[in-house]
């Protein structure tokens, strides 16, 4: 696949470790469009095709790791990981792996992720993350979804909303990058 932004329903999600032994939430989705603007709908149908995102849950990686997640509208449920939205623009980047190596992997992300699923969390780490969330609820939010195919709209489409940029910042760290 090309480097771009692409759409993904979410199948399910996992708590694990990463190969450092980072906590993350390990989210799969199942990807169905391809942004295009040259298209008016925004977005073109692909075959579909499965990607896995990882979401880092340590101190440091916290911050945008919550809003990464209450955008998916996660219910911070984790040993029952759910999402309120069907799913999410994703960004895709053809990356070496590893480093200098002169193999190529594809790598999804909701930006600031990586990593492998690992051992499950503990339930010390489970009671920390569940802690951190009891005095907040998360406000709901919609994310842009593909425009349907002309036979399922209604008589009077709704714009389609512009999927995100790609990004031009270097990516995060991955798996064997990460200091913590």
């Amino acid at each position: 696949m090309n480097n771009g932004n692409y759409y993904g329903t979410i199948l399910g999600a996992v708590n694990g470790h990463s190969n450092k032994g980072t906590p993350q939430l390990v989210i799969k989705f199942s990807i169905t469009h391809q942004a295009d603007a040259t298209k008016p709908e925004g977005s073109v149908a692909i075959t579909p095709v499965d990607a896995t995102t990882y979401v880092y849950l340590s101190d440091e990686a916290w911050p945008g790791s919550e809003q990464k997640l209450e955008a998916l509208g996660f219910n911070f449920d984790w040993m029952h990981p759910a999402f309120t939205e069907a799913g999410a623009w994703l960004v895709m980047r053809n990356e070496e792996f590893p480093k200098g190596s002169g193999k190529w992997k594809e790598k999804w992300e909701l930006p600031g992720s990586g990593g492998s699923t690992g051992d499950p969390l503990t339930v010390d780490e489970i009671r920390t993350f569940t802690a951190r969330r009891q005095k907040k609820t998360p406000a709901p939010r919609s994310m842009p979804t593909p425009a349907k195919p002309a036979a399922q709209q209604a008589a009077a489409p709704a714009p389609a909303a512009e999927p995100p940029k790609v990004f031009d910042a270097p990516p995060p760290p991955t798996g064997e990058d990460i200091p913590f």
